[in-house]
């Protein structure tokens, strides 16, 4: 790490955004240039509203990911009464899983955005908390099935985890020199919330002092499995309604369409000139 901070030079930031700016200027038509827009400070930070809007996504995507991994051990072995190998399995079929949603969502987020392909998320994290409270009430020969739960909740997580994290950068943009107050933000947020969120859940815990598990015990867990990415699910959805469809619209497609809006407005008027001379 010592080798690395000492030896490895960072480029500047500064000196390839301002190339940037000027490639996109020279590509306004009738040499029209564009006005730089300045830097974010932290005070604008708090004045701008999709600050709240992707912090509140990015927390509940992450009380979705950890509080489903932290208790799934508990709620397979516990409530569904499995062998103890499921406590390896299940989590490992997750992140499998996970792993296949990240090698396509690249491709999703291309062809839907990310609000969609977020929305997609969701979806998969609803089926998954559907599937969790009927476990408990099948056969004990069928409850293995539980690990197509744990697809959905793969994918689902998965998906939600890359598109917040995207969210995250696409609102920064260009505003590097705040960035890191961004993600400091988002990551203390993230901290918080999961702490709180697994003091209370202990704290309602109906054996949080007794060795043996009972039956509300069972239930209980059964319901954090179900209600909680559930509940967290839709609480996100809601915020997501409210942002607009082109928050995260990706960058060279805006200067594109910007471009084209700039070069359909010269045609025009440059017509509409040449009608009224004749």
């Amino acid at each position: 790490m010592v080798i690395f901070h000492l030896f490895v030079k960072e480029p500047s930031c500064t000196k390839e955004i301002d190339s940037v700016n000027e490639e996109e200027q020279e590509h306004l038509v009738g040499g029209a240039k564009k006005p730089q827009l300045a830097q974010k400070t932290v005070n604008d930070w708090f004045k701008t509203p999709v600050f709240y809007k992707v912090g509140w996504l990015y927390m509940m995507t992450r009380l979705i990911v950890n509080i489903s991994q932290v208790y799934l051990a508990y709620f397979v072995t516990e409530t569904l009464k499995l062998n103890k190998s499921a406590i390896a399995i299940a989590p490992a079929v997750v992140y499998v899983t996970g792993i296949f949603a990240s090698l396509i969502a690249k491709k999703l987020n291309r062809a839907l955005g990310l609000k969609f392909t977020y929305f997609f998320g969701l979806c998969f994290i609803l089926a998954g908390s559907v599937y969790f409270y009927f476990m408990r009430s099948l056969d004990i020969k069928y409850r293995p099935a539980v690990y197509g739960a744990c697809v959905c909740l793969g994918l689902g997580g998965s998906t939600l985890l890359i598109n917040s994290l995207a969210m995250i950068s696409q609102m920064i943009g260009r505003n590097v020199d705040t960035s890191a107050f961004v993600y400091g933000s988002m990551s203390l947020l993230d901290k918080f919330s999961n702490g709180a969120a697994i003091m209370l859940i202990q704290f309602l815990h109906p054996c949080k002092d007794q060795v043996i598990c009972c039956y509300s015990c069972q239930l209980y867990y059964r319901n954090i499995m179900s209600y909680f990415p559930g509940v967290c699910a839709v609480l996100a959805f809601l915020v997501l309604m409210t942002i607009g469809k082109n928050t995260f619209e990706n960058p060279q497609d805006m200067n594109k369409r910007t471009v084209a809006n700039t070069v359909q407005k010269t045609y025009d008027s440059s017509y509409q000139s040449t009608d009224s001379k004749y």
